[in-house]
């Protein structure tokens, strides 16, 4: 059972209020950036973050049979195309992470733990009017095991070279993946950060738990 803080309750149960309560939206992108919505007229400040004024909402909570999770639909406004562009850059989204803060704008610095909820984008798709994200819970039999592929001698970050997780500085413009390309093919040595998994190489030692 969700307890809300002390403030939060007396101003939930006042009979009217001009202080409204809002729907903020952390939605993860892959390159380690957050878009921040709010539904709203006016941008808002929260936990030291802008989120921007955009409309959108939420439909009916839907229960799926056959083995499948509860699924909401999220519809975000498309005027600009601003959510359209990460979805086209980044398979829609799918996988990503969207958190979902409701607050009170007269009381932002409370505590809105009990009412935060976090869900999975599961499908996505957009027209000139919205963008329709599908979200739920991941279903454990749906997901991909192991995470990752294990090769040897390719980076699994190159695809996203100098992203969050290859960390390169290098002044090159791309990189072909393999052990040798952090080492000498840039003005940096970026071994420490290859994603490749070297053990694996024939004649190296293998473990396993």
């Amino acid at each position: 059972m969700r307890t809300l803080p002390a403030d939060l309750i007396i101003h939930k149960n006042l009979l009217s209020s001009t202080d409204p309560w809002k729907v903020l939206l952390d939605i993860s992108v892959p390159d380690g950036s957050t878009l921040r919505l709010v539904n709203d007229i006016d941008n808002i400040t929260y936990d030291g973050n802008l989120y921007t004024a955009l409309p959108f909402e939420f439909d009916q909570l839907k229960h799926i049979s056959k083995g499948r999770l509860s699924e909401i639909s999220l519809k975000v406004a498309n005027p600009l195309r601003s959510v359209q562009a990460e979805l086209e850059a980044y398979s829609g989204l799918v996988g990503e992470t969207v958190t979902m803060y409701i607050v009170n704008k007269a009381h932002l610095a409370v505590d809105y733990t009990e009412l935060t909820f976090t869900f999975e984008i599961i499908n996505s798709s957009a027209n000139a009017v919205w963008v329709t994200f599908t979200l739920g819970a991941a279903n454990p039999m749906g997901m991909r095991f192991p995470l990752y592929r294990y090769i040897a001698d390719y980076c699994r970050y190159a695809c996203k070279y100098k992203g969050v997780e290859c960390k390169s500085t290098s002044s090159d413009t791309s990189c072909n993946g393999n052990l040798l390309a952090c080492q000498n093919h840039t003005s940096e040595d970026n071994s420490y950060n290859f994603g490749g998994f070297i053990g694996l190489a024939k004649g190296g030692v293998k473990l396993a738990n």
